[in-house]
């Protein structure tokens, strides 16, 4: 399994994720939840009622749907049965209505009615936006804990030649110190050195186990050996810098440009709250009533109707006050776009400084990898041919072994930091991943 491969379970099979699909599932559910109320609503107007005067059994429906601009169109159409036991007699009704209700001042219009929808539709950006977010973690620790495997079975490769190594220079020790040409120092040298190199060697198997059994378990998968096909091999990906694109593309810019137009509408309507609104309701009636069923439906009686009511108040204290928490609200919004702009320059900046830093230190490492193979090559000759003792040789395995550990370390170093700096660009995703491994 290669590296995109890789972050293509993680994105699809690792806990994370799964939550990611909820979190998801739960937005579209909340704003399905709020267009409802647009849709509709027809419910059941049934009653049964028994006394000592007698039974009385209403069955009937209402209907209501309500519209983007405060008003409400509703009706309802019923029939009644009800027997006396007084009279013995038995009557049938029926009734119908239909009317409209509706704002007409300061509740009147779109905008101030849909506020809910609104901020609704613009969580569920913000939700989008975290989940993106949050993918883009996902990727980031798939590829952190990818090269972890990688990275320790190589270190296992480096520890096994240099075990190797070590044993060589202990068999040559012992033959040299049999045929007299060393003294037991340096044979009790050598054996030091290849019991540490044995157990670095054993260290770096248990770490490879664990970072192999954290790969596996972040993909939620019970595999125990090594599906990792990869080697570590250095990525390349050269980034253009606009900063206005780079801020307009930030989640922290998207995130306070949706939360300020969600401030926006509810100042707009917090403003309307203080003018008086008018609610016009207008009805029409139908009924009839007869002691044959036949006769009840001819709907002998007709009315209509139309009020008007207002629910203003003059005591404004609390819409006042709801006002001037908004602007407070909204200068901080205006404050925090100030500073995210600099915030998010500011992190970018740094990372591209560390990202340099780590790139000067990878060729010093490759440097000092290939100087330490020269050193170890010359103190090999110098000792077979007897012009030192192993001293020399142990120095410069050691030498040798720690400047591939730290190579390998530094490549893997460098790798991530293109995949973070991609991270803060928001282009972190598996294509990205495949083309810079290209």
């Amino acid at each position: 399994m290669g590296l995109v491969e890789y972050i293509h379970q993680a994105l699809s099979q690792s806990y994370e994720a799964q939550m990611l699909r909820d979190n998801a599932k739960l937005s579209k559910l909340n704003l399905s939840s709020v267009v409802h109320r647009y849709d509709v609503v027809v419910t059941p107007d049934s009653a049964l009622s028994i006394d000592e005067y007698g039974d009385r059994v209403t069955v009937g429906l209402q209907g209501s749907q309500a519209n983007t601009y405060g008003g409400k169109i509703y009706s309802s159409l019923s029939t009644t049965q009800s027997k006396s036991t007084i009279s013995n007699r038995r009557e049938y009704s029926l009734k119908s209505s239909i009317g409209y209700t509706q704002s007409i001042f300061g509740k009147f219009g779109s905008q101030y009615n849909t506020l809910s929808l609104y901020k609704v539709k613009e969580r569920e950006k913000l939700s989008k936006i975290e989940i993106d977010e949050a993918k883009k973690d996902i990727v980031f620790w798939a590829i952190s804990k990818y090269y972890s495997v990688i990275l320790r079975r190589e270190q296992i490769a480096i520890y096994n030649l240099a075990t190797k190594r070590a044993e060589h220079n202990y068999n040559s020790a012992k033959a040299k110190q049999e045929a007299g040409i060393v003294s037991k120092i340096d044979v009790h040298r050598a054996k030091l050195s290849y019991l540490s190199a044995k157990r670095n060697e054993q260290d770096a198997l248990k770490n490879y186990k664990n970072a192999l059994s954290e790969a596996t378990f972040f993909i939620d998968s019970d595999e125990k050996r090594d599906i990792f096909s990869e080697e570590i091999k250095k990525v390349s990906y050269r980034f253009s810098i606009d900063w206005d694109k780079i801020i307009d593309h930030s989640a922290k810019w998207k995130i306070i440009r949706i939360n300020e137009d969600i401030l926006n509408r509810e100042i707009y309507n917090a403003n309307r709250d203080m003018l008086p609104d008018i609610k016009v309701d207008v009805k029409y009636h139908s009924y009839s009533q007869d002691d044959r069923f036949r006769d009840s439906l001819e709907f002998d009686n007709k009315s209509w109707s139309l009020s008007l009511s207002s629910d203003y108040s003059f005591d404004s204290n609390d819409e006042e006050i709801a006002i001037e928490r908004l602007k407070i609200a909204k200068n901080r919004i205006f404050q925090d776009k100030k500073r995210v702009r600099r915030v998010i320059k500011k992190e970018i900046e740094e990372l591209f400084n560390e990202f340099e830093n780590i790139k000067e230190t990878l060729n010093i490492e490759r440097l000092k990898e290939r100087e330490a193979r020269e050193s170890l090559n010359v103190a090999q000759i110098r000792y077979e041919r007897g012009l030192s003792s192993n001293i020399d040789v142990l120095d410069a395995e050691s030498n040798m072994l720690n400047a591939q550990i730290s190579s390998a370390g530094a490549l893997v170093r460098y790798n991530s930091a293109i995949f973070r700096l991609a991270k803060s660009l928001n282009l972190l995703d598996a294509d990205f991943v495949a083309e810079a491994l290209r």
